[in-house]
């Protein structure tokens, strides 16, 4: 036991290390919170949608919710608009600005993935992601 817990410490200090490194490279989207970030994903994986139903799709309150997304209003990210039918409902739409920037990023991601996986060789990578699909599981 106590071998795994020095591995598990090992491990700890590595996973440290490849974020500082990661933090190095410049996001496009390094001027937004991670909860933003997480807005916009899932924002633009949809054509529109309610604040209650990103909330609870995101598992955060209505609250932070609306608090986030007044900040992505206001740069540009988002847009509103009430129902026609029913006044009471505000649907959120990604603007241009938003899925542009969502692509950007997820090429960023891309290219910092194959940066890290570049190492290695396709069945070292294969390996990787069965043991931490492994690992997921035992979660579930």
């Amino acid at each position: 036991m106590r071998n795994l817990e020095q591995k598990l410490t090992e491990l700890e200090g590595l996973i440290a290390v490849a974020v500082r490194h990661a933090r190095r490279w410049s996001p496009p989207d390094a001027d937004l919170s991670k909860q933003q970030i997480q807005l916009l994903h899932a924002l633009c994986g949809k054509q529109r949608v309610t604040v209650t139903e990103l909330a609870e799709e995101l598992q955060l309150s209505a609250s932070a919710t609306t608090i986030a997304l007044n900040r992505l209003e206001q740069a540009g990210f988002v847009k509103r608009s009430r129902d026609e039918t029913d006044r009471r409902v505000v649907w959120l739409e990604p603007s241009a600005e938003a899925v542009n920037h969502m692509k950007e990023f997820r090429l960023f991601k891309q290219k910092l993935l194959m940066q890290m996986f570049g190492g290695l060789t396709e069945e070292e990578t294969e390996q990787f992601i069965a043991l931490v699909r492994k690992m997921i599981s035992t979660l579930a």
